[in-house]
């Protein structure tokens, strides 16, 4: 998925996991810079270990203006 940036402002983010036992899903942009008026992709794997259903708790961060967000990927 994007994330898109509507501000005048550039921002550095982060994803952070709260649930680092579930080794099914994987971000593989941990980190990055979105430009003002820009849009960033961002890219979460999801490899199977079983057929049951599986969530992973991840917190959108963009340290400089102290903002966290939650989210859920099942």
């Amino acid at each position: 998925f994007y994330l898109l940036n509507p501000t005048n402002y550039s921002y550095e983010f982060y994803w952070k996991t709260n649930t680092p036992d579930v080794t099914s899903v994987a971000c593989h942009t941990k980190k990055g810079l979105v430009q003002s008026g820009k849009k960033f992709e961002c890219i979460f794997d999801f490899i199977p270990e079983s057929i049951d259903s599986v969530e992973s708790f991840w917190n959108f961060c963009i340290p400089e203006y102290h903002v966290e967000i939650p989210f859920v990927i099942v």
